[in-house]
């Protein structure tokens, strides 16, 4: 079921509209009717033949009056509950409008500007299981620690993640797994196709979210080249085929290489805003991006310092206000997204023989390094 919500930002009014798709596992056609009600409207929709071993869809609408708007300070949240025969469908729903004007990212019409940091779902004791308690320690410190806009990782999220975005009004970014692909992957048809099947699965389970802002089609892949170009062209479209309410954005390290010279050498020419990973040098390669694309918001997906392993770090401390400061003094910037918020294990090359990577502001035991009052205090702003 995909539940969209779109509003009238002058009229208070929201369109509700609902598809759902039947899939039916027997050898012969069954005729069905989906029934339910979202966000207090009776949803009727038409009988449907769904074929067999196959699926069918059926969409309804509704108007809704005075419309609570979903937002980051009132993260206001409808019930949607659908029923065919035995089988429930329930969810919880925002109506909200995301857009970009300029180098603005507006949030039901007003200007967003908010930072957070990337979550490694990794815990010492639980590994990489993400029970709900964990989400709901790691996310509440998060959220205590002004972290409201993330791409929060390079992977799918448990919708435990989600449940606790939606609830609280954080924005986030979820990211399907194109990692670093080098030009000869992005034009490999296989490989093409199944991320394009993993891409879909993850927005079908996530798709309903309002705290889910944009996609991302990517992290770090060769954007300055033709195939990475063609890449966020077409996985742009494929992603929007999905889901036309949201933004389209990946994280680049290229649009500082020499191999850009203009905006039309770099992929992030297709994104919505712009999204950059970026350590060190922060007002130079701020002003390089904006120089590249100087109509589009820009967004730092990653920044920060790996430093060190006790809990008093002023080297991480001097780079994050150093890059804070440099996002502030730049209207074009619209946040920040610190890496990371967690210390976390690692076989990557570069990590200590411990197998820990110290680029947290609390290590793997959550203690809180003194960077993590600093994060508190320089991602203080003022809430859409």
């Amino acid at each position: 079921v995909k539940v969209d919500a779109d509003p009238d930002l002058k009229t208070g009014v929201a369109t509700i509209t609902v598809r759902a798709t039947l899939h039916n596992a027997g050898e012969r056609a069954a005729s069905a009717t989906v029934k339910g009600e979202v966000a207090g409207l009776t949803a009727g929709f038409r009988s449907v033949s769904v074929p067999a071993n196959g699926d069918a869809s059926v969409t309804w609408k509704g108007t809704l009056n005075s419309a609570h708007l979903w937002s980051v300070r009132d993260p206001f949240l409808y019930d949607a509950k659908l029923q065919v025969a035995d089988d429930e469908f329930t969810a919880h729903v925002g109506v909200r409008k995301i857009q970009v004007s300029g180098t603005r990212l507006l949030l039901n019409g007003n200007p967003v500007h908010l930072n957070g940091a990337n979550r490694v779902s990794e815990d010492m004791k639980e590994g990489l299981r993400e029970s709900d308690a964990i989400v709901e320690r790691d996310l509440s410190d998060m959220l205590a620690d002004n972290m409201r806009m993330m791409r929060i990782a390079h992977y799918p999220q448990t919708q435990a993640v989600l449940d606790f975005a939606d609830r609280h009004g954080m924005l986030l970014i979820p990211e399907a797994g194109n990692w670093n692909f080098s030009a000869w992957q992005m034009a490999d048809a296989g490989i093409r196709a199944r991320w394009k099947q993993q891409m879909q699965e993850m927005m079908e389970q996530d798709w309903n979210h309002p705290s889910v802002i944009a996609w991302s089609v990517g992290n770090e892949y060769e954007s300055y080249t033709q195939e990475g170009r063609d890449w966020t062209r077409d996985m742009r479209a494929f992603t929007l085929g999905l889901d036309a309410t949201r933004l389209i954005t990946f994280a680049s390290r290229y649009t500082g290489d020499a191999a850009v010279k203009t905006g039309a050498d770099e992929a992030s020419q297709y994104c919505d805003f712009v999204s950059i990973n970026v350590y060190g040098d922060y007002a130079r390669r701020f002003d390089r991006a904006h120089e590249l694309f100087p109509d589009k918001p820009i967004f730092v997906t990653e920044f920060g310092k790996m430093g060190e392993p006790g809990l008093h770090d002023p080297q991480r401390i001097a780079d994050i206000t150093e890059a804070m400061t440099a996002v502030k003094q730049r209207p074009y910037m619209i946040g920040a997204s610190l890496w990371t918020w967690n210390d976390y294990r690692s076989f990557i090359r570069g990590t200590p023989a411990d197998g820990i990577r110290r680029w947290g502001v609390v290590n793997t035991e959550r203690e809180r390094r003194d960077s993590w009052k600093v994060v508190q205090k320089l991602f203080e702003t003022e809430l859409p």
